[in-house]
């Protein structure tokens, strides 16, 4: 039986305003094209009408009576019908997201955009009326535009929307994206729930964070200057450079000086040479700056740097120890104090943006503040910042997904049997390569899954000192014990190189560009890296995080909300009488993904999946119980 398709899309008040979290942001109208083609418009504030906060009750009825929900960038529309208290309503719909499609079917082409206007060219559909945006960049706000203008505006998106779906329906069956398709759909659900939930900020605790850390930041300075022997301005790169290497600089000295006329004090600018002696460190190659007698003193140069002299080990440790410290400053407040994420917090709570047509694996991103790239660890001062609006914080980690996605696909025989033994491939190649120490050996198991070289390793200065022929002799060591994964790579690059594209099982096919690679030809790292984090991050985790939230949104009187997805984790504000069902359902749902991706995706995923949940007082200090 077809669908009933309801096509929506909303106008609100102008960016940044445009969400209903932030305050003084509003609805100007909800417009609906129906499963009969016909529109329905309801007008909420605007100048021309005043507030008329009228047509809830119809807009409730054409959810109820309609099966499929069609808009672009549909997870925004879907914050404000949650916004008018309208999301139960929506419980029973599928979602379709014109913009997630676009993506997917155009293989997460990164040279193109997703805006509707730029799809419904690329599909031969009427361009989206430009007169609006005019008055936004004018500065006018939504309920000034005049109707005339909006009206036709909001309209042509709607009618665009309807016909891009169109477009695509035949396309995602022509492409065999349709198990794809209908995971990422219910992603756009899931994330836009997230996104409405946010992460509760504890304000006081990082007010107090900020002023702790501002004067740790005064002490390390005073020793950092201390070491370096002369007061050197810390934040300046040009300082920093003659500290450590020593040099030459024209230094401009400014004193006040009485007038000719003996009126007053004026200030003398001198130029005196100055030899600055630094620290004796031996600058690296390649890291010379177009000022004569500088180099490079960022992070990555400063783990480079072999010191030798105790002064050296101490200055090292202290720029390092700086470098921390500000960062946990800079993102409470951000790098001017205006943008951090104090800054970021409207109601209580961040509400994160996940953008999902941004990465070229189709994994999620996110942004304004990214709630994926949280340092880890218990001692997170921002981590500990986030706290639950119930009690616990939880969180679900899939264990080693991309690792056996890998597999999966590699049909590598020696990581099956490993991984069907329960055997841990990081102890096996930390034995084998790196004395025993399992750490780098992850490191270097998951690298080079994604196509790291005896290079990548040789440079990093995070990993064993060891020469550049052990590493090349570590590399050759690895392939030859997974030998089919190695065999699965050189198959992948054959491919590519020979028609621009790759396609998994899960429908999903990545675009490569021959520009990623200076030579001429499509990036070995990169041909390797797309599927495993297409398959893994991108498809069985968004099916996890879509059939978690599914599940959570059907349970009776639970109040557990999900706050974040974080590559294969999926996080939890939970009450605590509720954490031993979060758990049970979370990791219920890991072990049986193998029979969800068979539903969805019609193909055995033939390894076990498992996880591990975590849960305590704020996101940093959670525990496996």
């Amino acid at each position: 039986m077809e669908k009933k398709n309801l096509t929506i899309d909303v106008e609100t008040s102008a960016i940044p305003r445009h969400y209903p979290w932030v305050k003084d942001s509003y609805l100007t109208a909800v417009g609906m094209l129906d499963y009969m083609e016909k529109m329905h418009l309801f007008w909420f504030i605007h100048n021309e009408i005043g507030p008329a906060p009228f047509g809830v009750a119809e807009i409730k009825d054409l959810l109820i009576s309609h099966d499929r929900l069609i808009g672009h960038n549909l997870k925004f529309d879907y914050h404000w019908l949650k916004h008018l208290g309208l999301e139960k309503s929506t419980h029973h719909m599928k979602f379709y997201c014109t913009q997630e499609a676009e993506f997917n079917i155009r293989g997460q082409d990164r040279k193109l955009t997703y805006n509707l206007h730029d799809v419904s060219e690329r599909h031969d559909l009427k361009p989206k009326i430009d007169k609006v945006k005019f008055f936004w960049d004018s500065g006018y706000d939504t309920k000034e535009i005049p109707l005339r203008i909006l009206k036709p505006y909001l309209i042509r998106d709607i009618e665009n929307a309807y016909d891009v779906f169109r477009k695509q329906m035949p396309l995602i069956k022509e492409y065999n994206l349709l198990g794809q398709v209908t995971v990422q759909m219910e992603k756009v659900r899931t994330i836009s729930d997230i996104e409405w939930n946010g992460m509760k900020f504890d304000m006081d605790y990082a007010k107090g964070v900020v002023e702790s850390k501002t004067e740790e930041l005064d002490y390390v300075d005073f020793t950092i200057r201390d070491t370096a022997g002369w007061n050197l301005n810390v934040n300046s790169k040009d300082d920093l450079s003659l500290a450590l290497y020593g040099g030459v600089r024209d230094d401009k000295i400014r004193k006040q000086v009485p007038k000719k006329n003996g009126k007053g004090m004026k200030t003398q600018i001198t130029v005196v040479r100055t030899q600055y002696p630094g620290l004796n460190f031996k600058p690296l190659k390649g890291t010379e700056l177009k000022k004569n007698g500088f180099y490079k003193t960022d992070k990555g140069t400063l783990k480079q740097l072999k010191p030798t002299l105790k002064k050296q080990k101490t200055m090292i440790e202290q720029l390092q120890a700086r470098s921390g410290v500000n960062k946990d400053i800079t993102t409470f407040l951000g790098k001017k104090g205006d943008t951090g994420l104090i800054n970021k917090v409207h109601d209580g709570y961040l509400h994160s943006k996940y953008n999902n047509t941004v990465a070229v694996t189709g994994r999620l991103s996110s942004s304004d503040p990214n709630g994926q790239n949280m340092k880890r660890g218990k001692d997170s001062v921002i981590k500990k910042a986030i706290i639950p609006r119930f009690d616990l914080i939880g969180d679900a980690d899939l264990s080693q997904l991309e690792w056996r996605v890998a597999a999966f696909q590699s049909k590598c025989p020696v990581m099956y049997q490993e991984i069907r033994a329960g055997m841990d491939q990081h102890t096996i190649i930390g034995d084998k390569y790196f004395n025993g120490d399992r750490q780098p050996a992850k490191i270097f198991n998951f690298r080079m899954i994604y196509g790291g070289t005896p290079w990548s390793y040789f440079l990093d200065p995070d990993m064993p000192d060891f020469s550049i022929y052990k590493w090349q002799s570590i590399h050759r060591g690895f392939y030859e014990h997974y030998h089919g994964l190695k065999t699965w790579h050189e198959k992948m690059i054959g491919q590519v190189q020979k028609q621009g594209w790759y396609q998994i099982a899960t429908g999903r096919w990545f675009k490569y560009y021959k520009d990623d690679s200076k030579t001429g030809n499509y990036r070995d790292q990169k041909i390797k890296n797309y599927p495993v984090q297409g398959m893994a991050t991108a498809d069985i985790s968004a099916l996890a995080a879509a059939v978690m939230a599914k599940k959570l949104r059907e349970a009776p009187k639970v109040e557990t909300l999900m706050i974040g997805v974080v590559h294969d984790s999926m996080i939890f504000d939970m009450p605590k009488d509720e954490m031993p069902y979060v758990k049970k359902m979370a990791l219920g749902v890991f072990e049986r993904l193998p029979k969800y991706i068979k539903s969805v995706w019609g193909f055995d995923f033939d390894l076990p999946l498992s996880g591990e949940f975590k849960a305590g007082p704020n996101y940093a200090e959670v525990e496996e119980v």
